[in-house]
């Protein structure tokens, strides 16, 4: 089909167009997650992605309720990990020059006419602490995929690190998706603030395991009804995964 009859179907049938385009992304994304598993086979990797259906809410990072910072830095969040551990996601932020024209992005955070703050990295890094059955298990990764019209990421690690803890990883992420609400609950607070690290001193924040300054900044709910709506996504998240296994 050539792209005179797609314009042409597009007046007539928006919806049969959107229907067209989805199908080619998730084609094109299927293509692109086979070259990708055959890369890091090659290399030994040991990787589980999010979701194996190109296009679903869960196959991708996406939190786009979370602000871009406002100056250069490194910037972690941790989770709790499904099965019993915790996950780590470092972003490091800083000056770039900016591959377009500043009337194409006025909301980011420009130094200057020519450089942008932005991360360093296309993904965070990646790393924590997973329980298993022989104790404690230290893991170090990062996260890759195909970016498209559809989009697919996976946990990757080195051949040392267990299938399963990639697999535990990635179902981790993929509970998240795009729902701020699961974000939020599955922040963990085991050794202080989430964000920050700070040691959460009033009984709220530690509740919803983010103190008040890192709460606001980042819009995360900070209270006792939050607190409850928390413990319950947790339960549904985390014992449903437990169950299973």
């Amino acid at each position: 089909m050539c792209m005179a009859e797609i314009i042409n179907i597009h007046e007539r049938r928006p919806k049969a167009v959107e229907a067209y385009l989805l199908r080619q992304w998730i084609r094109e994304c299927r293509d692109g997650m086979t070259k990708c598993e055959a890369n890091w086979m090659e290399q030994r990797a040991t990787f589980a992605w999010f979701s194996k259906e190109p296009g679903s809410d869960s196959g991708s990072l996406c939190w786009f309720w979370i602000d871009s910072p406002k100056e250069p830095c490194t910037r972690t969040f941790r989770f709790s990990m499904i099965g019993g551990g915790q996950i780590r996601t470092i972003e490091k932020w800083d000056w770039q020059r900016a591959p377009f024209d500043i009337s194409e992005m006025p909301g980011g955070i420009w130094k200057d006419e020519n450089t942008v703050l932005g991360p360093v990295d296309r993904y965070p890094r990646l790393e924590g602490t997973a329980h298993t059955a022989h104790g404690p298990t230290r893991f170090v990764g990062t996260f890759d995929g195909y970016i498209s019209g559809c989009s697919a990421t996976a946990a990757i690690f080195g051949q040392e690190v267990p299938q399963e803890i990639a697999d535990r990883v990635a179902a981790t992420f993929a509970a998240i998706g795009r729902q701020a609400e699961v974000f939020h609950a599955l922040l963990d607070g085991a050794a202080g603030c989430a964000l920050c690290g700070r040691p959460l001193l009033d009984e709220v924040s530690k509740l919803v395991a983010v103190d008040s300054d890192c709460a606001r900044e980042y819009g995360i709910p900070h209270s006792m009804q939050a607190a409850s709506n928390r413990q319950e996504i947790r339960r549904a998240v985390l014992g449903e995964f437990e169950a299973k296994h």
